[in-house]
């Protein structure tokens, strides 16, 4: 049996997503790319829902998953962080929407620890194109993952390590 995680790594231009399938020990990526969304802030977040439960509705993951932000007084731009947790909340009434109860979520920290990578993104998208190197090139990407797809990356990212923390049958 395989399970599927939908992870979305939300913000309110762009956006990355990933569909990750795990069957034994392989890990193989679906499908991944940016939604990329414009507009005023209220259209970005309901195209960004839409775009979401499209993808749900097409891929019927097993597990979605999206990024648990954590931020405080310190955090250098509450006024952003607050614009990317609606973007957190329109995914999530996305996968609600497209029939998911559950919506799996950790932190960047905690998924850059599961790569064993530090807080440096480029650092995980290193990991993940050394891991995912022949996936990627068989999908027209010879040269890997570029510092542009850093949504995409930190999507697939996510999706492997909610996979590494759900209960194994």
């Amino acid at each position: 049996m395989s399970t599927t995680v939908l992870a979305i790594d939300s913000a309110t231009i762009k956006s990355g997503f990933a569909l990750v399938e795990f069957k034994g020990s392989t890990i193989k990526l679906l499908d991944w790319g940016t939604i990329q969304v414009k507009g005023a802030l209220h259209e970005r977040l309901n195209k960004l829902r839409a775009r979401v439960l499209e993808l749900a509705e097409e891929h019927e993951p097993t597990h979605v998953a999206v990024e648990d932000l954590k931020f405080n007084r310190g955090t250098p731009n509450l006024s952003s962080m607050a614009k990317v947790a609606m973007a957190v909340g329109s995914v999530n009434c996305a996968f609600a929407q497209a029939g998911y109860s559950e919506v799996e979520s950790i932190t960047a920290n905690s998924v850059r620890k599961t790569w064993d990578v530090s807080q440096n993104k480029a650092a995980l998208r290193d990991a993940i194109n050394k891991k995912f190197i022949n996936q990627i090139k068989d999908n027209g990407r010879p040269d890997g993952f570029k510092k542009s797809d850093e949504d995409t990356t930190d999507a697939i990212g996510l999706a492997v390590a909610v996979w590494a923390k759900l209960p194994k049958e």
